[in-house]
C-alpha cells in the first residue's frame, strides 16, 4: 500500500493530466498461427509499468528505485494495478439490496497508459521482426531469432530487459 502511495504522490506533484485511455485501448497480446520451433527466445521489459511513468515523468526516479529495487515483483505489481481500482458498491436496507453502483478509480488512465505504451513496444517489434515473432504477451515477445537486436531496440526506447530462451 505504501508504493501506491508513493505513486499516487508523484502523479499528484507531476502537473500531468491523466491520460483519457481504458482497458479497452489494450492490445494485451497477439499470437501468430504458425507452428513453434523447439525453443525461441523471450525479450521481457523489466518493471514495465513503472518505467512508462517514469519515462513520461508521473513518478520520481526516488520512487522509481523504490519499486524496482526495495520491494518484490507482486507488490510492484499490486502497487500498479491500484492505480486502476474499480470498487462494486451495493446498498441493502432490511436485507434488500437498494442500489448498485461502480466506483472507478480517477487515476485508471495511468494504468492504461501503462499498458499501451507497453503494447506499442510490443507491436513496434512485431513489425519491425515479422518472420521471427512468434507472439508476444504483455510486456514480453517470442522470437525464433533477433532477440538480441529486439532486446537492444526496446533498450534504446528507454526500457531495459532481458533474454529467457525458452
Amino acid at each position: 500500500f505504501f508504493a501506491f502511495q508513493k505513486i499516487k504522490r508523484d502523479i499528484a506533484k507531476s502537473g500531468l493530466a491523466t491520460p483519457e485511455i481504458s482497458a479497452l485501448d489494450v492490445k494485451y497480446f497477439w499470437f501468430d498461427d504458425r507452428d513453434y520451433p523447439d525453443s525461441f527466445t523471450s525479450v521481457d521489459i523489466n518493471s514495465a509499468y513503472p518505467t512508462v511513468l517514469r519515462n513520461v515523468g508521473a513518478i520520481t526516479e526516488e520512487t522509481y528505485h523504490y519499486l524496482t529495487h526495495e520491494i518484490g515483483k507482486m507488490d510492484r505489481l499490486r502497487a500498479t494495478g491500484m492505480l486502476a481500482t474499480t470498487k462494486s458498491i451495493y446498498q441493502f436496507e432490511d436485507g434488500e439490496m437498494v442500489s448498485q453502483s461502480v466506483e472507478k478509480s480517477p487515476l485508471a488512465g495511468w494504468f492504461f497508459m501503462c499498458c499501451v505504451v507497453t503494447s506499442d513496444i510490443m507491436e513496434l517489434c512485431r513489425l519491425r521482426y515479422p518472420e521471427t515473432t512468434l507472439h508476444f504477451w504483455v510486456d514480453g515477445i517470442a522470437m525464433s531469432d533477433y532477440a538480441m537486436d529486439a532486446m537492444m531496440y526496446i533498450e534504446h526506447l528507454g526500457y531495459q530487459c532481458k533474454l529467457e530462451h525458452i
